[in-house]
């Protein structure tokens, strides 16, 4: 009863704001220690050091934050082999994972092949639109500049506005495949619920079928017909 009182995703907001929740509520308290333990001694050595060594540390606190809500996602106990819940979750966490949960390993290709596209486009149309963007500050303070001699402010502002907003659309692309992602992994999570084995079957038989009320019936005679049965 007490792995069912909580939902898994009021489990997981939980640990979001509070690192060790999803710890507590499945009963693993031997893990508090290495979570609190290891995110203090991370987040000190990050506060004492300094340049890129700060970076490093703040970074491993938050891997480490990023562990034990993954921790608490995968130790969940459910009466039911596949959550749908836990798929959407997964693949929020990590695209890719819920369709793993769910057995479409296929799909996990798909889904990185699209995200890595859309970053490709989304570098490359940025990379653009700042040569652009400099160009156009370079032509309009210095009319005697390379810029200024080599392009028309008019056509640097069109590039600049373009490539600004190709990269705005590579952005829109990445977040739908990655929301794709997760709905994709909630809903075939739903399907495997479907009884889809060989007991599915249906029978035809004939019927004589009598009037349900002979004073509204005009005094109809009984009739044949056909019956189905569905057995799921």
């Amino acid at each position: 009863a007490h792995k069912d009182s909580m939902r898994i995703n009021h489990m997981w907001m939980g640990s979001l704001v509070l690192p060790g929740t999803a710890q507590i509520y499945n009963k693993q308290y031997w893990k508090l220690p290495i979570v609190y333990g290891g995110m203090a001694a991370l987040i000190y050595k990050g506060y004492s050091s300094n340049g890129n060594d700060q970076e490093k540390f703040y970074i491993g606190a938050a891997m480490l934050h990023y562990a034990t809500i993954m921790d608490g996602l995968v130790s969940y106990k459910y009466y039911k082999p596949i959550l749908p819940a836990r798929a959407s979750l997964y693949s929020a966490m990590l695209p890719g994972l819920g369709q793993a949960y769910t057995g479409n390993y296929w799909k996990i290709p798909i889904i990185y092949g699209g995200l890595i596209t859309c970053g490709y486009f989304i570098n490359f149309n940025n990379i653009q639109y700042q040569k652009y963007k400099n160009l156009y500050i370079e032509a309009y303070n210095d009319p005697q500049s390379e810029a200024a001699t080599k392009y028309s402010l008019e056509s640097l502002d069109y590039f600049k506005t373009a490539y600004r907003r190709y990269r705005d659309y590579s952005i829109l692309a990445g977040i739908l495949v990655y929301a794709l992602n997760i709905i994709d992994a909630n809903v075939f999570a739903h399907f495997t619920d479907f009884d889809v084995s060989d007991d599915l079957s249906a029978s035809f038989a004939p019927v004589i079928i009598h009037p349900l009320n002979n004073q509204f019936a005009n005094n109809l005679s009984p009739t044949f017909g056909l019956q189905v049965n569905l057995n799921f």
